[in-house]
């Protein structure tokens, strides 16, 4: 299994946070088709 890195660990709050992809996404400069993947 692959080490979780502070990027993901980012985008897990932001998610959380917005319940949203697509504000996740904006929150940690991604588009939502990369953030989705």
């Amino acid at each position: 299994m692959s080490q979780i890195e502070m990027r993901h660990l980012r985008t897990l709050v932001a998610l959380r946070e917005t319940g949203s992809l697509v504000e996740a996404s904006e929150r940690v400069f991604l588009t939502q088709s990369a953030l989705s993947h």
